[in-house]
């Protein structure tokens, strides 16, 4: 039988990313002057693939969780919202530096292969984070608990990292600039992921306080996103 509202909340997800990727593809086509810019192309046609996949496979509790405004969740860590926000600047920076060196040529010797590969770290990062995300059934943008029903999660990824989330994301924000063939992109995008990296810290360190069982949880499994480093 149909849910209507979960295919609701899919469509209103769907439609919210395509216009995310149209804001990322005027970012581009802008900046590099050349609406025909390739790599460009090749790019949306990733993000939307992704974003098809993920409408699809993704539940629609998680996509409740997901949207709106997240200022107003209640539980919200003002440094996440800090941290949230200068990350998705820095972000739009890398894809505008990215059609700048288009536009002047400053990385015209890159080999095909790289924006090839690149492409399939991203897909590899993005789909890792989808794992992580339906096997977190409190899976969220933001670092809050959830009301008193909210659990430790222990199942899929969780078993090796205790942030595998942050680890695709990490991945697949990693591929990007040189998706579009960009050397220069990689200087804000390395800021994103240290950043990344200080928001699990954070974000650990805020579980082990309010969250029943994560301090069991963070014994069992050691590492954060990277197993025998950190």
């Amino acid at each position: 039988m149909i849910n209507f509202e979960d295919l609701k909340t899919r469509s209103i997800v769907l439609i919210g990313s395509v216009l995310s990727i149209a804001l990322v593809g005027l970012i581009l086509f802008i900046s590099s002057g050349n609406p025909r810019w390739n790599l460009a192309w090749a790019f949306l046609g990733v993000l939307l693939l992704c974003t098809l996949a993920g409408s699809a496979v993704i539940s629609p509790v998680l996509m409740r969780e997901r949207m709106g405004s997240p200022w107003r969740k209640p539980g919200l860590k003002k440094w996440d919202l800090l941290i949230l926000y200068t990350i998705q600047m820095l972000w739009a920076a890398a894809l505008f530096v990215a059609g700048l060196e288009m536009r002047f040529g400053w990385s015209d010797n890159v080999p095909l292969a790289i924006p090839a590969i690149a492409s399939i770290v991203f897909l590899a990062g993005f789909s890792f984070s989808i794992w992580a995300m339906n096997s977190n059934p409190f899976f969220s943008t933001i670092v809050r608990l959830q009301g008193d029903s909210h659990t430790v999660a222990v199942s899929g990824p969780y078993c090796y990292v205790r942030h595998p989330g942050y680890v695709g994301m990490i991945i697949y924000m990693a591929a990007q600039p040189l998706m579009l063939g960009s050397y220069l992109a990689l200087i804000p995008t390395v800021i994103i992921v240290l950043l990344f990296i200080l928001r699990t810290g954070l974000e650990d360190r805020t579980l082990r306080g309010e969250l029943p069982g994560y301090i069991e949880y963070a014994g069992r499994v050691t590492y954060r996103l990277l197993p025998w480093v950190w």
